[in-house]
């Protein structure tokens, strides 16, 4: 098993690499879209602020300041 790149024109998959099969050999294929960097930036701006009033983020920073002073980490052996 093994990944490649494959364009897809006119209803059919064209390999990007060389394929070492046989001729009418079936394979099993399986599809992920390539998001370009360009969709990946559009995606992180249509969710901001999706968190917005979910949650409180001056309580979590108190609860990290509390840990710090507690002491939460181990004190590390001599």
């Amino acid at each position: 098993m093994r990944k490649i790149k494959a364009k897809y024109s006119k209803g059919v998959f064209v390999p990007q690499e060389s394929l070492d099969l046989e001729e009418g050999k079936e394979v099993v294929v399986s599809v992920g879209e390539i998001i370009s960097s360009r969709s990946a930036v559009e995606s992180l701006g249509a969710s901001a602020g999706g968190w917005i009033g979910m949650h409180d983020p001056e309580q979590l920073k108190r609860k990290i300041y509390e840990a710090r002073i507690a002491g939460s980490r181990q004190k590390p052996e001599l």
